[in-house]
């Protein structure tokens, strides 16, 4: 759930999946992204439970699978039956202790161009499939450096394009019939999906404009909304009161860059349901060592409980 595979090179000091303490730490797999937060939220409920707690409505706990491509087979899937309803709610993401409101978007694709194939020792008439995905990864790469430009969020980059995947070709000696890349387009606060894609688009139909044979075939596989809410919203307040309770002190609030399924069920209920985690995802997600603070772990179970109890009693 939301936990990078193992490293057959390097499966940490303790093996992928130990969950073995060690010096103030719980190390394995997923441990900080994020099934330290879940197990927190499934603690702090068995506790409240155990203590006896009536909760004035509903305590839905929900963990969801394909997470780190999109969510279609698990946040989407489960809102499409509607399964995940509420009047507020957390997403138990790595945060390092802060309270994320907002976070940015995700515009998520590939673009694909084809040309007749030929042997490499004849000279070929025209574009070949990957001379055209070059050329336009390179346009692309002029829209970046216009996008990153323009202002963001406190805490967020600029809005930015990525290519970071291209394939093409099958053998150095036949000209390639087909070449695919894939663009990861960040969206911030105040920008949509739809004027992000047709920045795209344009770009491409320019250069099909000026040669035809720039035919080209653009896939969406993602669409991941922003997380955008208001500071001020009585739930996000009632959490802060909730921390401040527990650790005598006032949280931080933040926007951060990544996405998150909080972000899917935000756009179909309206529900508030910010960011909010124990673990330093930054740092430790995705490594061999990945961990989470034993102490942090353990705080945020009674963050957990306190922000249920004020919200429900």
């Amino acid at each position: 759930m939301d936990v990078f595979p193992p490293d057959p090179e390097d499966p940490g000091m303790f093996g992928p999946w130990s969950g073995k303490e060690h010096e103030g730490c719980i190390y394995g797999r997923g441990a900080s992204d994020m099934k330290g937060g879940d197990a927190g939220a499934l603690m702090a409920v068995i506790f409240l439970r155990k203590m006896g707690f009536d909760p004035k409505g509903n305590v839905l706990l929900s963990w969801m699978c394909d997470e780190e491509f999109g969510g279609e087979l698990g946040v989407q899937y489960l809102l499409s039956k509607g399964y995940l309803r509420g009047d507020f709610g957390i997403c138990m993401e790595p945060s390092d202790g802060m309270l994320v409101p907002q976070h940015g978007g995700i515009l998520r694709g590939y673009i694909s161009y084809k040309s007749e194939p030929g042997h490499t020792a004849l000279l070929y008439k025209g574009k070949t499939a990957l001379q055209k995905a070059v050329t336009a990864i390179g346009e692309l790469e002029v829209l970046n450096s216009t996008l990153i430009t323009r202002p963001s969020s406190k805490g967020l980059p600029p809005p930015h394009l990525t290519i970071a995947v291209m394939n093409s070709g099958k053998a150095a000696n036949v000209y390639p019939s087909e070449a695919t890349f894939w663009f990861d387009r960040r969206l911030v606060p105040g920008e949509n999906h739809d004027e992000a894609l047709k920045e795209i688009t344009d770009v491409l139909d320019a250069l099909k404009k000026e040669d035809d044979s720039f035919n080209y075939q653009l896939t969406v596989t993602s669409r991941r909304p922003l997380l955008d809410i208001p500071k001020d919203d009585p739930f996000i307040q009632l959490v802060a009161k909730s921390y401040k309770e527990v650790m005598g002190k006032d949280v931080e609030m933040v926007a951060e860059p990544w996405g998150s399924d909080a972000a899917w069920i935000r756009k179909a209920t309206h529900m508030p349901i910010p960011n909010f985690g124990a673990a330093n995802g930054e740092n430790e997600m995705g490594k061999a060592n990945e961990k989470i603070s034993t102490q942090k772990y353990l705080d945020f179970i009674k963050v957990y409980m306190m922000t249920v109890v004020n919200a429900l009693s």
